[in-house]
């Protein structure tokens, strides 16, 4: 447990967490005010769409650990901690949200088959977390989903096994498209990719390509080009940006309570703390770079 005159606060480093500048795009132009975040893990994804605004009712995983972090960070959400597989975990999600109109449905089941047809998607053991996902938007129908997964997805099976995930939730009333992001090019310290399937029901008019992030980094060798004055993009965050401000703790050193005290925060911090909104961050970054 760490405690300091800043107070850290557990976050996962997923994509999610600054993807919270475009999460935006989901809060003004697609008009989300509330959302259900399945799989929901330690709660980066969570984190993000709160700090764009979006207020999470209920979320749901089956790791503890994962579970008493989330708890931690997110006190004003429900939190169902179960194995979405089980009869009675869902009946309490279905049970908590009965009444309410749900905005957006978010979170990243596993999808490993590798079917061929719709009708066999399901069929596939190791599909059955994502089953789980598709009946619970199914059942709940929000006005939009997002599904995150590992960027394989797109061409496992030769794309049949993503075509026949389009071809479902169309066949439930929804526009959708999958992209694959670079989390590093969202202000995330880490070159990963992963995939984003943006699901809009179809009386919406709204295009899935109108809530796509935009990118805000890139690689350190356009660096030079990027210090002009004019420019639009920054290099990578760097993991010490990151985690700079963290203090040192020997392996398996226990559970005492640290105390730090940072003389400086990066930008990147003070964004993390919610200490400045985006655009002060990136106005800061730039200097930083500079200096």
């Amino acid at each position: 447990m760490y405690e300091n005159t800043e107070d850290y606060k557990q976050v996962t480093l997923g994509l999610a967490t600054l993807t919270l500048i475009d999460a935006k795009k989901l809060y003004d132009i697609a008009g989300c005010r509330n959302a259900v975040d399945l799989f929901c893990g330690a709660g980066g994804l969570s984190h993000g769409l709160e700090m764009a605004g979006i207020k999470i009712l209920l979320a749901n995983d089956n790791f503890k650990q994962a579970c008493t972090t989330y708890r931690n960070n997110h006190p004003g959400t429900l939190l169902i901690d179960g194995d979405i597989n089980d009869e009675n975990t869902r009946a309490k999600i279905f049970k908590s949200l009965n009444g309410k109109e749900i905005d957006l449905i978010c979170g990243g089941p596993p999808c490993q088959g590798v079917s061929v047809e719709v009708e066999y998607l399901f069929d596939d053991p190791r599909n059955s977390l994502f089953k789980m996902f598709v009946e619970i938007v199914k059942s709940i129908n929000p006005k939009y989903f997002l599904m995150e997964n590992v960027e394989g997805l797109l061409t496992l099976n030769e794309g049949r096994t993503y075509n026949s995930i389009v071809q479902y939730f169309e066949e439930i009333g929804y526009d959708v498209k999958g992209y694959k992001l670079l989390a590093a090019e969202y202000g995330v310290p880490q070159k990963r990719n992963r995939v984003f399937i943006y699901g809009i029901l179809k009386e919406i008019n709204i295009s899935p390509t109108q809530l796509l992030p935009e990118r805000y980094f890139e690689e350190e060798d356009n660096q030079m080009r990027l210090l002009k004055k004019d420019r639009k993009k920054q290099r990578f965050v760097s993991v010490k940006e990151a985690l700079s401000d963290l203090p040192k703790i020997d392996m398996d050193g226990g559970e005492e309570i640290l105390r730090s005290r940072i003389e400086k925060l990066t930008s990147y911090q003070m964004l993390m703390k919610e200490i400045v909104d985006f655009e002060e961050f990136f106005k800061l970054r730039s200097l930083e770079l500079e200096s």
